[in-house]
This record gives C-alpha cells, sequence and structure tokens, in this order.
C-alpha cells in the first residue's frame, strides 16, 4: 500500500528513497546505492556479445540463441531490490525511477558504448501503453537523450503485435509470441548510422533481438543494445 501511495505522498512530503524508503533529496539514497553497486553492478565477468553474467566458458544464453546485435551491456543483474525498483516504475507508475534509471545508463554508454547516432526505445504495444498510462521506455530514453546530447527516435520502431507477458513464458514460447511483433518505419533515417536500443530488463533477450532484426534487415545499419537491468539466465528471481 506504501508504494502505490508513493506518488501522491512525494507531493506533500519530502520524497523518499525507493529502495529504503527512508527521506532523502535522491531518488535512491546514497547507502542504498552504495550496496547495490557494491553486489549486483556488473562490472566484470561478463559476456561480451550479451552482456550477462554467467558460470563456465560458455555463455547459456548465447549458446541458445544467436543475437544480431553488436552487444549489449546492462547495468545490473535483475535481482532484488533491483527487480522492485523496475516493478514499481513500469506497475505502479513510480516514474522519477527513471531518473536513477537514466543516470547509471548513461554512466555506461560513456564507458562502453562506441559514437551512437540514436538512441531508441523498445516500445510497448498502444493497448499496454493506455493501461499504464505511459511508456517506461519511452521515458528512459528521453532523459538519457538529455544527459548524453545523443538524439532519441520514439516513433520510428513500433509494435505492432499485442503480446502475451514475457516473464511467465518458455525460451520457446517467447520466440514465437515476439515474431512479427515490430515494424520499422522511416527505415532511411537510420541508414549508415549506429542505433541503441534502450529496454529495463533483458531476460532472455528474445525482445530485444527481435527488435534488433527489422534493423539489421538493412545491413548498414549496425545495431546495439543497453539495458539498465539482465537476469541470470534461466533464474525467474
Amino acid at each position: 500500500m506504501i508504494k502505490v501511495l508513493k506518488p501522491i505522498v512525494d507531493l506533500i512530503a519530502p520524497p523518499l528513497c525507493l529502495i529504503c524508503e527512508k527521506p532523502t533529496d535522491k531518488v535512491v539514497c546514497d547507502t542504498c546505492r552504495s550496496k547495490i553497486d557494491k553486489t549486483l553492478e556488473i562490472k566484470e565477468n561478463f559476456c561480451l556479445k550479451c552482456g550477462g553474467v554467467f558460470d563456465g566458458r560458455v555463455c547459456p544464453r548465447c549458446r541458445d540463441t544467436k543475437f544480431v546485435f553488436e552487444f549489449n551491456r546492462s547495468v545490473y543483474i535483475y535481482k532484488k531490490p533491483i527487480k522492485d525498483l523496475i516493478e514499481d516504475f513500469k506497475y505502479r507508475g513510480i516514474k522519477r525511477t527513471s531518473d536513477f534509471m537514466a543516470e547509471k545508463m548513461a554512466n555506461l554508454i560513456e564507458k562502453e558504448f562506441p559514437q551512437i547516432d540514436f538512441l531508441v526505445p523498445i516500445p510497448i504495444h498502444p493497448t499496454r501503453r493506455r493501461e499504464r498510462g505511459f511508456s517506461q521506455t519511452e521515458l528512459i530514453v528521453e532523459k538519457l537523450s538529455q544527459i548524453t546530447g545523443i538524439p532519441c527516435d520514439c516513433s520510428s520502431l513500433i509494435r505492432v503485435k499485442h503480446t502475451r507477458v514475457q516473464a511467465n513464458l518458455s525460451k520457446g514460447e517467447r520466440k514465437e509470441n515476439l515474431k512479427g511483433a515490430f515494424k520499422l518505419k522511416n527505415a532511411e533515417k537510420f541508414k549508415g548510422r549506429s542505433i541503441l536500443l534502450v529496454d529495463d530488463v533483458m531476460t532472455t533477450g528474445t525482445t530485444v533481438n527481435e527488435a534488433a532484426k527489422v534493423f539489421r534487415r538493412f545491413r548498414s545499419i549496425r545495431v546495439y543494445s543497453i539495458t539498465f537491468a539482465i537476469a541470470v539466465y534461466g533464474s525467474r528471481s
């Protein structure tokens, strides 16, 4: 109940840390930021293709899926409290979460990515947008653009298929669910350019890969990906 009331409370009282819920002038307080950066931030031992952490010599996510993007990078491992932050953002409308997400993702862009010409959000279907009242990926991209100065395009990549929620589907069901889900308008705009697809979380990587495919039909377009979090492959925790 406390989390549902947060947007209302923020109007009449100092905002609370989105993790520990103590008063702070920051979206995530310094104490919580230090904890998640130490335990969940991905700094080493990650796959150079999908960006996921794994044990062993072969990345299981890349073993099971041929990714068409150049590479993906993610800020955090998708575990609590990062998982809670994302769910509160998407499903409870805690929009100021995007400030923290964009800040961390902008730092990663500066360190890990080459010259990027456009930031492109992974779109949600218009029906889901109406249900939520906003697109979480567009909000992140708009703030990322403000921080980095990289132009964003929130209208050319569209979702034409109202897919089932991916979270509870198997790997095979996810791929089938997303076939033909995306369409690209204004393709000429991106020819010879580098684009960075932006999403909140990567699980199997099916969503971002299907979106990347519509760009990669044009060989001159270079496609990269960034997500705020990435799941440990095979885990739903």
